[in-house]
């Protein structure tokens, strides 16, 4: 009997001695916030083959002919995606 009361008196003191939970007064937490404006994202360009059913050889040309268009379109995402990731 004395070692169950002995228990129960121990767990009962080890309650009445903890510190009480301090809460935390800040919390910061990041916030995702878009890097650049909407109007300074460039347009997308009005490709010739988007919707073309003609022959292979005028697809071809066609496709040349947006390959040009896209160069500088690509090259203006990559700086906008190069200063994303930079800040």
């Amino acid at each position: 009997m004395k070692p169950i009361l002995l228990a129960l008196l121990l767990a009962l003191y080890g309650c009445a001695t903890q510190q009480p939970m301090q809460m935390p007064k800040e919390v910061l937490v990041p916030v995702p916030t878009p890097c650049i404006k909407a109007e300074e994202i460039p347009a997308i360009p009005d490709y010739e083959s988007k919707y073309s059913e003609e022959r292979d050889g005028v697809l071809i040309l066609r496709m040349a002919r947006d390959l040009a268009k896209s160069k500088p379109y690509e090259a203006a995402l990559r700086a906008i995606a190069t200063n994303c990731s930079t800040t």
